[in-house]
Formats: structure tokens, sequence, C-alpha cells
């Protein structure tokens, strides 16, 4: 019903606009396909997976060094100092181990959030762009992803072939991409 109301709704404010405003230019754009194929994703992908390599060897160092004193204790006499000191020592390390592993994880998915932010920012900005440069009026997501639904969620449930963009912006976020990429390398 609420798709069906949505599509009426969108119907009446094109007939609006063409009605009072004139041609109204639209494009249609497969944002998550554009999202998939920007190479700026995969560079940070990339230095995510190397950021959580090092932090997971950072934890196993920890546990090796937990796991050496678990087995240290186990040799020793329960109730003497020695026994303590060490029982101590392994309190500390588990503490340690949670305490960073908690923080490694917290920091991936802040840092995660902040990389899924740029990316959209970049995106959303080459769309703009690109809308102005064509005249463009209106740009339609083919579809948008919901993570509650088993499928996606079509917005654009038809358009012309010629309408749909995806390729060109692919195309203009990478060059730009690769321009800054460039950039950055020549700088340093």
């Amino acid at each position: 019903m609420r798709r069906f109301a949505g599509t009426v709704l969108f119907a009446v404010f094109l007939s609006y606009i063409q009605a009072f405003g004139g041609e109204l230019k639209i494009a249609v754009v497969d944002f998550q396909r554009m999202f998939m194929s920007y190479l700026k994703r995969e560079d940070l992908q990339k230095d995510l997976d190397a950021r959580k390599e090092k932090m997971n060897k950072e934890l196993a160092s920890i546990e090796k060094e937990l796991k050496a004193k678990r087995s240290d204790l186990e040799v020793l006499k329960p109730g003497t100092k020695e026994y303590r000191e060490l029982q101590a020592k392994v309190i500390e390390l588990e503490t340690l181990l949670e305490v960073t592993r908690r923080n490694f994880q917290a920091q991936l998915e802040q840092e995660q959030r902040r990389h899924m932010q740029n990316l959209l920012n970049d995106l959303d900005r080459e769309l703009q762009k690109y809308a102005k440069e064509k005249g463009i009026d209106l740009i339609i997501s083919r579809y948008i992803a919901d993570p509650r639904l088993a499928r996606p969620l079509f917005i654009a449930l038809y358009s012309r072939p010629d309408l749909d963009v995806t390729d060109e912006l692919i195309q203009r976020v990478n060059d730009a991409y690769r321009k800054q990429k460039e950039k950055k390398n020549i700088t340093r």
C-alpha cells in the first residue's frame, strides 16, 4: 500500500512539474553498483583489512603471553606467594586482552563508519556535479538496499535504458579518484 501511495505521489509530482515547470530532465542510477564499483572503496577496504590484521597480531601476542602464564601457573602450588603473584598477572593479562579487543573493535567500527560516510559524500558530490553539468533535474536510484528485506526495494520499476547514467558516473568517480591518488603520489 505504501509503495502504491508513493508511486501515485511521485506521478502527481511529475505531472505537476511537467504542467507548470516545463520539461523535466530525469536520470536513473544504480547506486549500489556505483558504490561497489568505486575504486576508493576497494582501497579503503584494503587499508581497513591491513589495520585489522595488525590488531589481530597484537591480540595474538597478548593471547600467547596469557597462555604461557596460565601454563606456568599450573605447575605452581596453589596458595603460595609465587602462585598468587602469577595468578594476578594472569588476571591482568585477561583484562588487558578483553579491553584491547573491545577497543580494537570500537576503532574498526568507527573507522568503517568514517570510510562509509567519506565514500557516500564523494558519490553524492559527483552526482550533484554531474546533474548540474548535464542540466538534470532529478536523479532516481534504481533501487535501494533495505537490510530488513531479503531483496532490494525498487524505486524505479522501469526506465528507458538511455536514462541510466550509472556507467558514466562510475567512470567519473573513478577518474576523479585516480587523479586525486596521482596528485597525492606526486606530492609525496
